[in-house]
């Protein structure tokens, strides 16, 4: 992808917990990003590391249908896709965007991404298939999980990423949370200079699930 000085990322959340979200803003502090916007809703957000800029729009998938997108152009596309059947309304609103990142243990996946122009797709789930994908976990009072990037990702800068493994603990007890860690984990390798992909890697500790 050529260099970009902006990005626009679109979240398709399955509720209004809006974890994708908390989470890529908690690992984009971490990795030394700057929030220089965020609206009183919760669901817009600016980041920037002092040279490329990401705004960031998080949705409701069943709000999706009453907003207007026309014009309006996302580079990335982050969905959660649980048992989705809106896959034609959302490749519509995101027809243009150039990198989606997917669960793919969600058999309408492929649906998704039919009609792209030939994005880049980094896929996340349990299945062995996966870009990103979790080797094992602890739950018990929080979620201790080591996750796998199976498969390099060439991230917007810094170098390709070869397949590594790394470590999340997050203050959680639900399974359900893990799609959500994974989505915005695959977000934070794509930067490139994310928290995640530093080293030495280290046990990276999580806290913000949802808001209260």
């Amino acid at each position: 992808m050529e260099f970009k000085s902006i990005f626009f990322i679109g979240i398709i959340e399955e509720n209004e917990m809006r974890s994708i979200f908390n989470l890529s803003e908690e690992l984009f502090l971490l990795s030394n990003y700057k929030i220089i916007y965020k609206n009183k809703t919760h669901d817009v957000m600016g980041v920037t590391n002092g040279n490329i800029v990401f705004v960031i729009f998080d949705f409701i998938r069943d709000n999706i249908k009453k907003l207007n997108f026309s014009n309006f152009y996302f580079d990335i596309v982050i969905h959660s896709l649980s048992n989705s059947n809106d896959n034609l309304l959302c490749n519509d609103v995101f027809k243009s965007c150039k990198i989606c990142i997917l669960n793919s243990d969600d058999e309408n996946w492929i649906q998704f991404i039919k009609g792209l122009d030939n994005p880049i797709v980094i896929t996340y789930g349990f299945n062995s298939k996966s870009t990103l994908t979790i080797s094992s976990h602890n739950i018990n009072q929080q979620i201790e999980a080591n996750l796998y990037l199976q498969r390099e990702i060439t991230p917007l800068s810094g170098e390709r990423l070869e397949p590594f493994e790394f470590s999340l603990v997050a203050l959680s007890n639900d399974k359900e949370h893990i799609y959500p860690i994974l989505a915005a984990s695959a977000l934070n390798l794509l930067l490139g200079d994310g928290i995640l992909s530093k080293k030495p890697y280290a046990i990276v500790k999580l806290k913000a699930i949802s808001w209260e």
